[in-house]
C-alpha cells in the first residue's frame, strides 16, 4: 500500500523521495514546497523558490569549513537572487574540538514569513541565540527548548520576543542566563506558555495575555511588592478566562504560600493543576478553581494531610500524590469524599503508615495504585465499599504488604470484589 500511495503520489507531483543517488535533481523541481530530511544529504540541493517548510528529524553534521562553504553557498546566494522567498539552514551543525553542536546563524531573521521554529533538543555550542530573532514578526510558535554544550547548560535569549506579536505558543529554555530579561507584556494572542520565571520574565506581563490556555512556571515566582496581609488587595496576576491548565515546577527551591494561592486564585477556571515545588501547606480550599478535573503534586512536602483540602473539589476525577508529595503518617478520606474520583496514584509516600477510607468515600473510583510506599501497613478497609473499583495496582511495596493482598492474605477480603489486581516488583 506504501508504494502504491509513493507511485501515485509522484505521478502528481505531490512528492519527491530523495537521497544519495538522486538528492542533486532537487535543483531542477520547481514547485517542491516541503522537504523533509530524515537522513544526510548536500543541503545545498535544495533551491526551490517555492519552498515552505523545511524540517530535519536526523542529525546534521558538517565541520567548520563546510560549514563556511554551507552559509556562503545556501545563504548569500540565495538570499540574492530570492530576497522575497523562505529558505534558510535554520540550524548548522558541525563539530568542534570533538563535540557536535549546532548554532543558530544571523541570517534567521531573513526569515520574515516563517510561522514554525522548533529547536527543542539541539545541542548548541555558543550561549546566546542572535538578536535577528526579533524579525521574525510572523512567528506563531517558537520552541526554544535548547541544550547548550556549556557546563552551566545556560543560554542568553535576547529581549526581541516582545515584537513577536502572532505568537500563539512559545516555550522558553528550562535555564537562562541571568543576564536574560525578557518583556513578554505585548503577546497578547499567547495561548501556551512554558517555561516562564521571575528571574528571567516580569510577572506583570501575564495579565496582558488574556488569550492564555496554558502556562507552565518553571523555576522562581516571587511577587514584588506583595501585601500577605490582604491577599484581595494585591493586583491580579492573570485575567484570561480560557486558562485550563496551570503547572508549577522548581526543583532548587520553594514557593511562598501566599503567593501560589494568590496565583490560583487568579485561576479561577482551570480544570488541571500539576504542583511539583516545595510549599509545605496547600492552600485553603477557596483558592482553588472548583472547575479541577486532575491535581498532581509532587514533592510538596506537605505537613497536613490533604485530602481533607482536596475532597471538597467536586469534579475531581484523577488525583496523583507523587514522591513527597505528603510527608505525613496518617491520610484520611471520610464518608462520601471524592464523590467523582475516578483514578487516585499514591507513589513514594515515603512516610505513609496508615491510610483510612471512610465507607462511601470515592464511590466512583476505577483505578489505584499504591507504589513504593513502603511504610503503608495495609491496605484501607474502606476500599471493601467501592464497588466500581476495576484495577488495583500495587507496585515497589515489601513481599509482607503483597502477601496480605493477595488471596488467602488478611487484607484480601477488602479487595476481592476488584477485577484486577495487579503485583509487580514487590519483594
Amino acid at each position: 500500500m506504501r508504494d502504491v500511495c509513493l507511485s501515485k503520489a509522484k505521478q502528481e507531483k505531490f512528492l519527491y523521495i530523495a537521497d544519495q543517488s538522486n538528492a542533486c535533481q532537487l535543483s531542477t523541481i520547481g514547485r517542491v514546497r516541503r522537504v523533509s530530511v530524515h537522513n544526510y544529504f548536500s543541503i545545498q540541493y535544495i533551491k526551490s523558490p517555492q519552498l515552505r517548510s523545511l524540517l530535519f528529524f536526523a542529525k546534521f553534521l558538517l565541520n567548520e569549513e563546510q560549514d563556511k562553504i554551507l552559509q556562503s553557498i545556501c545563504l548569500e546566494r540565495y538570499f540574492y537572487n530570492h530576497e522575497d522567498e523562505l529558505f534558510n539552514p535554520l540550524c548548522v551543525c558541525y563539530e568542534r574540538g570533538g563535540a557536535a553542536g549546532c548554532k543558530l546563524p544571523n541570517d534567521i531573521g531573513k526569515l520574515i514569513h516563517l510561522r514554525f521554529l522548533r529547536l527543542r533538543g539541539l545541542d548548541f555550542l555558543n550561549s546566546q541565540l542572535p538578536s535577528s530573532l526579533g524579525n521574525l514578526r510572523c512567528l506563531q510558535t517558537l520552541d526554544l527548548r535548547i541544550k547548550t554544550l556549556s557546563f552551566f547548560k545556560i543560554i542568553h535569549v535576547p529581549n526581541v520576543l516582545w515584537r513577536m506579536q502572532q505568537l500563539r505558543h512559545l516555550y522558553l529554555p528550562k535555564h537562562c542566563s541571568p543576564k536574560t530579561r525578557l518583556k513578554l507584556g505585548t503577546l497578547r494572542n499567547l495561548q501556551i506558555l512554558v517555561n516562564f520565571n521571575t528571574r528571567n520574565c516580569y510577572v506583570k506581563d501575564l495579565i496582558n495575555m488574556t488569550n492564555i490556555r496554558e502556562l507552565e512556571i518553571r523555576g522562581p515566582f516571587i511577587i514584588e511588592d506583595f501585601n500577605m496581609e490582604e491577599l484581595d488587595k494585591n493586583p491580579p496576576i492573570l485575567r484570561s478566562k480560557y486558562l485550563h491548565f496551570l503547572s508549577v515546577i522548581n526543583n532548587k527551591g520553594r514557593i511562598d504560600p501566599g503567593h501560589l494561592a494568590h496565583l490560583l486564585l487568579s485561576c479561577e477556571n482551570i480544570s488541571k493543576l500539576s504542583l511539583d515545588v516545595e510549599i509545605r501547606r496547600l492552600p485553603e480550599y477557596h483558592y482553588l478553581s472548583s472547575n479541577l478535573a486532575y491535581i498532581k503534586l509532587r514533592r510538596c512536602e506537605l505537613e497536613e494531610d490533604p485530602m481533607p483540602t482536596l475532597e471538597k473539589l467536586p469534579y475531581l476525577r484523577m488525583l496523583e500524590l507523587h514522591e513527597k508529595a505528603f510527608i505525613g503518617k496518617e491520610m484520611f478520606c471520610c464518608g462520601q469524599a471524592f464523590a467523582k474520583l475516578e483514578s487516585l496514584s499514591l507513589k513514594e509516600l515515603n512516610n505513609l503508615e496508615e491510610w483510612k477510607v471512610g465507607e462511601g468515600a470515592m464511590p466512583s473510583l476505577q483505578r489505584l495504585e499504591i507504589q513504593k510506599c513502603r511504610q503503608l501497613k495495609m491496605l484501607p478497609d474502606g476500599l471493601r465499599f467501592i464497588a466500581n473499583l476495576q484495577e488495583l495496582k500495587i507496585e515497589s511495596m515489601p513481599k509482607t504488604f503483597k502477601d496480605k493482598g493477595e488471596e488467602g492474605g488478611e487484607d484480601f477480603c477488602k479487595v476481592r470484589h476488584v477485577p484486577s489486581i495487579i503485583f509487580q516488583d514487590c519483594e
